[in-house]
């Protein structure tokens, strides 16, 4: 009897550079147990979404990184509604991995999926562990992040193939760029916007970045929100006005989880963020891009059971 949704995005890492058929394998490994779908656009993500719902499946595997779990989320949310998701194994496949990282997932995805077969197959209890959603204009995800933190993935995207080398090296531009304080850093540019957190407006409003997350974001090895799942229902949220040289300064601070020093910064949980920029501006969920008018409300989202095996 199948009791595992799984979903394999084509475009992921791990999909894309594996010299077997990933989506074959899968099926092997799960068996009967498994139903796999490649999903090589949106229509396909959310079919899938509706069969595994109407099949009553209790879990969902989802096979690629932090983009492909954003994704795969948002249209989970949208298909089953709040608070009626099955449970969700990450079967890990991109880049960086900072959701799969924060929950401890050990192995890649084939190793994951066989130790949960093995557990379903014994009918004993399948541990799980929980996560809040972060929502933003109806997307769902884990991650949010303006400012800074676009700029920095508009660098690490800057190539046909990004990888960890390559965020490595915009991590060193960066550090050098805060140093020097260029004025002609893509890196550091800044933005004008009103930000209110949980209705407690933002003292400053010459803004270097804003970030969110419910789950600890370890991106290029910096731990700079390590209270993300410290109490439910509420996400750690970073907004900061300091000066490139302040930041990097502090760069031993930021990679350690302390936070920075300095009047123009908010370092705390909330449960909403409200902005209001002067002109329009990008922001990120888990790593893909979004562009807004100007005004964006960022609040707690759909609880999340994932599973631990």
């Amino acid at each position: 009897m199948q009791q595992i949704g799984i979903i394999v995005n084509p475009r992921s890492k791990s999909v894309k550079k594996s010299p077997r058929d990933m989506g074959k394998l899968y099926a092997s490994i799960g068996g009967e147990l498994a139903d796999v779908r490649m999903t090589a656009d949106f229509g396909e993500l959310e079919t899938a979404c509706r069969d595994f719902k109407s099949r009553g499946y209790p879990y969902i595997g989802i096979t690629g990184g932090d983009g492909t779990i954003h994704q795969v989320m948002t249209r989970l949310i949208d298909v089953y509604g709040q608070g009626k998701l099955p449970r969700v194994v990450l079967l890990r496949g991109g880049t960086m991995d900072n959701i799969s990282r924060d929950l401890s997932v050990k192995g890649r995805g084939p190793a994951i999926l066989k130790r949960l077969v093995s557990a379903l197959s014994c009918g004993g209890p399948v541990p799980t562990t929980s996560r809040d959603t972060i929502t933003i204009e109806g997307r769902h995800g884990f991650i949010f992040g303006t400012g800074i933190i676009t700029n920095l993935l508009d660098e690490a995207y800057n190539v046909p193939d990004p990888n960890v080398m390559h965020n490595l090296a915009v991590a060193a531009r960066a550090l050098r760029d805060g140093f020097l304080d260029r004025p002609d850093s893509r890196i550091f540019r800044r933005m004008r916007a009103r930000v209110a957190i949980d209705g407690a407006e933002i003292p400053f409003t010459d803004i270097i970045g804003v970030l969110a997350a419910t789950v600890e974001h370890r991106g290029m090895g910096f731990r700079l929100l390590p209270r993300a799942h410290e109490e439910k229902g509420r996400f750690h949220a970073l907004v900061s006005g300091l000066r490139p040289p302040q930041i990097a300064a502090q760069v031993l601070r930021i990679k350690r989880g302390l936070p920075m020093k300095g009047e123009l910064n908010f370092n705390g949980l909330g449960s909403r963020i409200d902005i209001a920029g002067d002109e329009p501006f990008s922001y990120t969920i888990d790593g893909d891009l979004y562009q807004c008018a100007g005004r964006i409300t960022v609040e707690i989202g759909p609880e999340v059971n994932f599973v631990e095996v």
